[in-house]
């Protein structure tokens, strides 16, 4: 079966609103390294922080309450990370000392340009737009019991009829090889009817931009 799994677990839900998570959903308005953040609930009561197209920050609430902030290895060598990164046992947990160091953290980070440039930055600017459409997810992707059943569920006749057509015409016009099916949403939103948006971003200059159409082909009929 196919699973898109997002919403907190009961036990996340009070911490949405009280505590080091609460700190983590106001971010929405703060700048690091010139893009807005964009904080997203995952599975397993996670929460991720992007800036751009990387995640400074990483916090996972444990079963007994305890809180355990990671990111990738580039940011937990930072010296900016020392006494923030780690597990926030619950007896011990204060708020304001957490978000004075997460606030302390984020004012001295360094994040590389890559990731924040070209596809980061549209990413920054989309988490914050009202209209057409409220995006509610990124790089989003569905999950399946097995890697057999995730192949087999996602083979369309549709979707290979298409790539076909696209494949002939590629060799025809000298296109780059089509890569294989996404499977990561770029953006999914709301329009005001309640229609689900999907969104697949591409720069312009890239030698495959002409193979869009197919993974939202591929991601609507999924």
């Amino acid at each position: 079966m196919v699973a898109y799994d997002r919403a907190p677990s009961k036990k996340l839900r009070p911490s949405l609103t009280t505590g080091p998570i609460r700190a983590l959903l106001s971010l929405g308005e703060h700048k690091v390294a010139g893009c807005h953040l964009d904080v997203h609930l995952r599975r397993k009561d996670e929460v991720h922080v992007y800036c751009g197209l990387t995640r400074p920050v990483v916090v996972r609430r444990k079963s007994n309450g305890d809180v355990r902030v990671t990111a990738a290895k580039s940011y937990a060598q930072q010296v900016c990370s020392r006494g923030f990164f780690g597990l926030w046992q619950q007896d011990q947990l204060d708020e304001a000392a957490f978000e004075q160091r997460l606030a302390k953290y984020l004012e001295s980070i360094h994040i590389e340009c890559r990731w924040v440039r070209r596809e980061g930055s549209v990413q920054s600017a989309w988490s914050r737009i009202a209209e057409p459409w409220v995006p509610f997810d990124r790089e989003a992707v569905l999950e399946y019991s097995s890697t057999s059943e995730r192949n087999r569920s996602r083979c369309f006749d549709a979707v290979a009829g298409a790539r076909e057509r696209v494949d002939a015409l590629r060799v025809s016009q000298g296109w780059a090889q089509l890569p294989k099916r996404g499977g990561e949403v770029d953006q999914l939103a709301v329009d005001p009817d309640g229609r689900l948006v999907v969104i697949e971003l591409k720069h312009a200059s890239a030698s495959g931009v002409y193979y869009a159409p197919l993974q939202l082909l591929q991601y609507v009929w999924e």
